[in-house]
């Protein structure tokens, strides 16, 4: 490890080996991105996962009760997880909340795929939602999340990426992605170590801090002017 002067850990499933790392090797230093970490030689950047999906949560709300064109008058929406943990229940909540924020009266359906890279059981999920009333669906699901996206095509219906920008995927129907980006993160942490002013502890990042939000480009979805209006006035908030 002499030859190494930074590591990186993506993920809050490696904190266990992190934390060994750490014992073991006291020399180099450790980025873990998401991560809540507190270690000596170890620099834990965290987003705020609450805030990742609140903006999203507002469009839903409000585009649920919107003439946007593949909305219906249900005024439900609807949520899919790939696997329950704390940090996807926060996201979960972010967009619960953001929703309600804007519209009180809105239902959410919540859905558990219960792995990260099951498309097919992400579609079936997402159409039995859309089944339901539903209008729009967050994903929250790794790579079954493609089953999700394309469901919404499926039921013409909208949904929103996660994590890097994936609207080109379905761009008529994935309004927006909920966005984090790791690659600021991992390049702020790198340029640090260069610069000199690199420093272990807990880093916790959010809206404000320009980590996460809302990311609508390359998506021909057209956003009404008040939902758009809202939205920029909420993130200043």
């Amino acid at each position: 490890c002499g030859e190494y002067f930074l590591f990186f850990g993506l993920s809050s499933y490696k904190i266990e080996d992190i934390n060994e790392i750490s014992i073991d090797f006291t020399g180099p230093k450790i980025s873990h991105i998401d991560s809540s970490t507190d270690l000596p030689n170890v620099s834990a950047v965290y987003t705020k996962w609450q805030e990742q999906t609140f903006l999203t949560g507002v469009l839903a709300g409000l585009g649920t009760i919107s003439d946007m064109p593949l909305a219906n008058e249900e005024n439900v929406i609807g949520v899919i997880l790939g696997q329950e943990n704390p940090a996807l229940r926060k996201g979960v909540v972010g967009y619960i909340a953001g929703a309600k924020y804007v519209n009180p009266d809105v239902t959410v359906l919540e859905g558990n795929v219960d792995s990260f890279n099951d498309p097919g059981k992400g579609k079936e999920f997402a159409l039995s939602m859309y089944n339901q009333g539903a209008d729009f669906i967050q994903a929250i699901a790794g790579a079954s999340g493609m089953g999700i996206y394309n469901a919404s095509v499926e039921a013409n219906r909208y949904s929103f990426g996660v994590g890097a920008n994936i609207n080109y995927l379905e761009p008529d129907h994935i309004v927006a992605t909920a966005a984090r980006k790791v690659n600021e993160m991992v390049y702020n942490e790198v340029k640090a170590l260069v610069d000199g002013t690199w420093t272990a502890g807990y880093k916790i990042s959010g809206i404000a801090e320009g980590a996460v939000g809302y990311d609508a480009s390359e998506s021909n979805v057209v956003l009404p002017e008040d939902i758009q209006k809202a939205l920029t006035e909420i993130e200043k908030r």
